[in-house]
């Protein structure tokens, strides 16, 4: 190839803001389509500015997503230098989709000088060197009992009459996070919702987005995608672009689609349509959801479970008096025979979230303290806890108030609440967590989901059907929404999280006959496909916090569940402070 139309190459890609590295810029075989390509293939706003051999040959053959192209080029540079390869290989998988593997160079001193570091004796071990990659594969399998994973613990005794264990806990694993972390988390995310929502009969014909674009107009096609953008066309439609690992389309949905005014940004979904030029028009909208024909279980003997959250020991708006008689009841101490008869079968007390006011929460929080310090609010906790009687099992996990990261997954409480941690029949379990209760040879047991509902307030606000119907007000409604996405935070940005490369932990993956929640201050009693919600109110008067953002909290009610008719009800422990509010 001459140069005349090398430079003519390097011209035309200068115009459109690229520079090709040396190895680019004297190919022989240059794809005269790949500035097309470019423009099409890189999938953000943002492009390189740089155009080396790695990103030549991936550009080349699929779509790129996902990358910020400013730390990319930085990471290349430091390889560059000889400072770091780690960085810019966790990158080139990224754009890639190939594992990187890092030469690992072995330096072995001599024996003599070892043993002048370490005064070791005569005898000479032998130096075993072990290569490793820097880019892992993630496990093909999460049911491991680890640190930062999926964990199967029996709390209870074996012989116990009401068992309880937990099924998926995460225990914290103090580490920095990397690029790949963040890749193998959502690859991970991907790979078990696509499971979820191929299994619908809808989805048996899905085809790649790539192979959309070969179909004939108007055929039909099944797709199945993230939501990378959406917006709303001059007639009216919503139309969003939808992601695959091999490409983007853009889908447009009618009128008659209504839930599709509940698609999220991040989601993934599946869409049954027609193509038309490089378009899609759907006619059926997917989601991973719970199945219809979820069975409804019941126990054989007459046992209940108590669901609170929001207590806020320490805030000089603790509700204290309200909680004594919360205690008493559970202790069997009430003028009503009915309700003394009804608190002797609650064996278990699910406590979701924010069970102390914490510190340095909100603005100016300190001059509403009673208890300043966190130490203090948690020992306080602890002996209002340890009032409860002994057969009741506690089961109890953080929430944005308390004393643990407050991005999600939280680990279960530990520093600062020794004191919860010496109560004997209170089991400390992070957030979120799912609990297995009352489980034999011969019965599977309940599973109850607990998760606290930091990511609420962004679906209150940012989710038209659940603003327009009461936004914060609404914990039903959100509930429902979330277990149709089969994912407690399916946008980005609606939660602070820690990537976890194994496993979501933010995924629904098994369907739990009960969910709990807390954290809006307003209780609620809802079902949705089988699944019982429950939505526990606070013990804490309305703040000047709450008065300014335009909360509406609700006391003292607490929501029961019947394990053997499978009946919910709502007790109200207020004394009458709900009608004056």
């Amino acid at each position: 190839m001459n140069d005349d139309v090398k430079k003519e190459r390097l011209k035309s890609f200068m115009d459109k803001g690229y520079l090709l590295s040396p190895e680019v810029f004297h190919l022989n075989e240059f794809k005269n389509e790949f500035l097309n390509f470019m423009n099409t293939r890189i999938i953000s706003k943002e492009k390189p500015l740089v155009i080396g051999g790695d990103l030549y040959d991936s550009v080349s053959k699929k779509a790129v997503s996902g990358v910020n192209w400013l730390e990319f080029e930085k990471s290349k540079v430091l390889h560059e230098k000889g400072k770091t390869k780690r960085l810019y290989l966790s990158f080139l998988e990224l754009i890639t989709g190939e594992e990187k593997k890092e030469e690992i160079s072995t330096v072995i001193e001599p024996v003599t000088e070892k043993k002048k570091i370490i005064n070791s004796t005569d005898i000479e071990q032998p130096v075993v060197v072990k290569e490793t990659s820097e880019i892992e594969t993630p496990p093909k399998t999460i049911e491991v009992e680890s640190k930062n994973t999926v964990q199967e613990l029996v709390v209870s005794d074996p012989e116990d009459k009401y068992p309880m264990k937990l099924v998926k806990n995460f225990a914290e694993d103090a580490k920095m996070r990397q690029v790949k972390d963040f890749v193998f988390h959502y690859k991970s995310r991907y790979e078990k919702i696509k499971n979820m929502i191929a299994g619908r009969q809808e989805m048996q014909n899905v085809i790649s987005i790539k192979r959309a674009y070969g179909k004939d107009k108007g055929e039909s096609v099944a797709l199945m995608g993230l939501v990378y953008e959406k917006r709303i066309t001059k007639k009216g439609n919503l139309m969003i672009k939808l992601e695959d690992p091999s490409g983007t389309i853009n889908v447009i949905f009618g009128p008659k689609i209504q839930e599709s005014s509940a698609i999220c940004l991040d989601e993934l979904i599946g869409v049954v349509g027609t193509t038309s030029e490089g378009f899609m028009f759907a006619t059926d909208l997917i989601y991973p959801d719970i199945p219809e024909n979820k069975k409804v279980k019941t126990y054989g003997e007459d046992v209940c479970a108590a669901f609170i959250s929001d207590v806020h020991v320490g805030s000089n708006m603790f509700i204290e008096d309200r909680f004594l008689k919360f205690i008493d009841w559970l202790n069997g101490e009430h003028e009503d025979p009915n309700m003394v008869e009804l608190s002797k079968k609650v064996k278990f007390l699910f406590v979701v979230g924010d069970v102390v006011d914490g510190v340095g929460i909100y603005p100016d929080q300190d001059k509403e303290l009673t208890i300043p310090s966190i130490r203090g609010q948690y020992d306080r906790c602890a002996e209002l806890f340890g009032m409860i009687r002994k057969d009741i099992k506690i089961i109890l996990c953080p929430g944005n108030h308390d004393a643990r990261r407050i991005a999600e997954p939280q680990p279960a409480l530990d520093h600062y609440a020794e004191s919860l941690k010496s109560i004997s029949n209170m089991t400390l379990v992070s957030n979120p967590a799912t609990i297995n209760v009352l489980s034999n040879e011969n019965f599977e047991g309940f599973n109850i989901l607990m998760y606290h509902g930091y990511s609420y307030d962004y679906y209150a606000a940012n989710i038209e059907s659940i603003a327009q119907e009461g936004g914060y007000d609404r914990g039903d409604l959100i509930m429902k929404y979330l277990l149709k996405k089969r994912h407690l935070a399916p946008v980005h940005t609606s939660t602070l999280f820690v990537p976890t490369p194994e496993d979501d932990h933010l995924i629904i993956d098994q369907v739990p006959d009960i969910f709990a929640s807390g954290h809006i201050h307003k209780s609620s009693i809802s079902k949705y496909r089988g699944v019982t919600n429950f939505v526990s109110s606070c013990w804490q008067h309305k703040t000047e916090f709450q008065e300014r953002v335009g909360h509406h909290p609700e006391y003292c009610m607490v929501p029961i569940f019947n394990f053997k008719t499978g009946d919910s009800s709502m007790l109200d422990f207020s004394g009458g402070l709900n009608n004056e509010s």
